[in-house]
Formats: C-alpha cells, sequence, structure tokens
C-alpha cells in the first residue's frame, strides 16, 4: 500500500509541476472589456480594441478582428520588416535612396518640402516616418522595401487582415506587430531599441499616451484617416507592474475631439485596470 501511495504522490506532484503557469495566472479581462463597452456605448462611430498582457499573455477585445482602415499604423510594421532586413545584413541604415515624384504626399511630415531629387538616408527615412509620421519617407521606404515583400511579411507574423491593394488591418494584428517590435527589441537590442525610441519619441501624443500618467513611456503609432472617420492608436505601454500591448481602431467617428477622447478614456481606463489587477 505505501508504495502505491508513494506512487499515486508523485504522479500528482508531477501533474502539479507540469501544469503551465500561465493557465494559472490568466487574467480576468471581463470586467476590463464591459468598462470598455460602456465608453464606446456613448460615443459615435464603431471602435475596435485589442489587448495583450505582455507578463501572462492575457488577452482581450472588442471588434478586434473588424477591418479598419489602417491609415498610418501601417508605417509600424514596414519599419519593423526594414529593421530586420537591417539586422540580417541585407539594408544598411546609411545607404541613400531618392525622393521621386511619385513619392510626393501630403499630410503628416516635413519631407515633403524638400525638392524632388532629394537624397535621405535609411536612419532618417525611419526615423521621421514614425517620430513625425512623414508620408514622403514611408512612401520612399515602401517603394525600395516592396509592398508585396512587407505585406508577406505582416502574415507571416500572424497578420489576417491584409490586403495587397487595401491599406487595412484590424486592433488584432496591429497589436502583434507591436509585440513583435517589443520582442525584436529583446532579441536585437542595438536597432530595436533605436525602433522603440523613435516610436517613444513621437510628436502625436494625444490618444494612448494621454490617457496614462506621464511619467510612464509608451512607444506608439497613430494613424488618421478623416473621410472614413478614422482615428487610430497602438501602444506598448510600460506599465511598471503590468506592462502591455493595446490597440484602439475607430471608423465613422462623429469628429476628431469625440474619437480622441473615446481613446483617452479607453486608454485611461485600461491603465487603472492593470493598475489593480
Amino acid at each position: 500500500m505505501r508504495t502505491i501511495y508513494l506512487t499515486l504522490l508523485c504522479l500528482l506532484l508531477a501533474t502539479t509541476v507540469c501544469m503551465p503557469a500561465s493557465a494559472a495566472n490568466k487574467i480576468n479581462y471581463q470586467p476590463l472589456i464591459t468598462r470598455w463597452q460602456q465608453q464606446i456605448n456613448i460615443t459615435t462611430g464603431t471602435y475596435g480594441i485589442y489587448l495583450i498582457d505582455i507578463k501572462t499573455g492575457s488577452t482581450a477585445g472588442i471588434n478586434e478582428l473588424q477591418p479598419f482602415h489602417a491609415a498610418s499604423t501601417i508605417k509600424l510594421p514596414i519599419n519593423l520588416y526594414l529593421y530586420e532586413k537591417i539586422s540580417a545584413g541585407d539594408i544598411s541604415l546609411h545607404t541613400s535612396l531618392t525622393y521621386q515624384q511619385k513619392h510626393f504626399e501630403g499630410g503628416t511630415g516635413y519631407l515633403q518640402q524638400n525638392p524632388v531629387g532629394s537624397t535621405f538616408s535609411i536612419s532618417e527615412l525611419a526615423q521621421a516616418s514614425i517620430t513625425h509620421s512623414d508620408n514622403v519617407a514611408i512612401n520612399i521606404l515602401y517603394d525600395f522595401l516592396g509592398r508585396a515583400n512587407v505585406k508577406s511579411y505582416m502574415r507571416r507574423l500572424g497578420g489576417k487582415v491584409v490586403f495587397e491593394d487595401k491599406n487595412s488591418t484590424c486592433p488584432r494584428d496591429m497589436a502583434i506587430y507591436m509585440n513583435a517590435t517589443r520582442k525584436f527589441s529583446r532579441r536585437e537590442p542595438q536597432l530595436g531599441n533605436m525602433l522603440i525610441h523613435h516610436l517613444e519619441s513621437t510628436v502625436f501624443n494625444e490618444r494612448i499616451p494621454a490617457g496614462v500618467p506621464s511619467a510612464i513611456k509608451v512607444a506608439h503609432k497613430i494613424g488618421n484617416w478623416p473621410p472614413t472617420g478614422t482615428y487610430n492608436d497602438v501602444a506598448y505601454v510600460h506599465h511598471p507592474d503590468s506592462p502591455y500591448i493595446l490597440a484602439i481602431f475607430s471608423k465613422n467617428t462623429g469628429n476628431r475631439q469625440d474619437a480622441f477622447f473615446t481613446i483617452r478614456k479607453i486608454s485611461e481606463i485600461t491603465f487603472q485596470f492593470h493598475s489593480e489587477i
């Protein structure tokens, strides 16, 4: 009997030890989802949200697979693909690329003020495309990297809403790209931290960063597409105890101010929740 008892006890202990730690540590996000939905219900438009808790891998979402116009958030996976190619030795940050007429686009950025024919290093283009969301910079890089190559890379990262002929995405996909950026910074600290620093130094901080305390670092990328009432933000929030990735996308919003307010409130609610778990 003693032998049988000891055998059963060892099996029980072995089973307990083999249980994945993450399974026991998963976060119950239902109360947070309810608070998100309450905030969305009092505004105009459709919102999509996706959250990844970095410590446990827990996730939560609303309309997370619904397609939204990516707008300038597409600059995040383009840059990540660029930095992966640099890390592999296929591309140099010091290579110069030429600004051609086909690269011109108004809107955000400052390179459009330069004459066609100007040359810029890949390093400068990458930085401008993130910190100032420069449209000319990203058009030069996108042309250089190849649209099809970038789209294939997005699918390899796990992207589900990826179209060859449309600049569309979903909150879940963009959160995955931001998480891949975070992982790249751990794997390739010199290059990865450069990209993270650009994302932390953007001049557009009225959305997710505005919903967290000012001392908290937020690496993020915004996107606007006014024709569809779209205002987006995807962020890596360096919460001191419970860091997370948060993607908030919108369409058919009432106006820019309402959308910014809603995104800020969702960000604030999320940070508070992570401070209480």
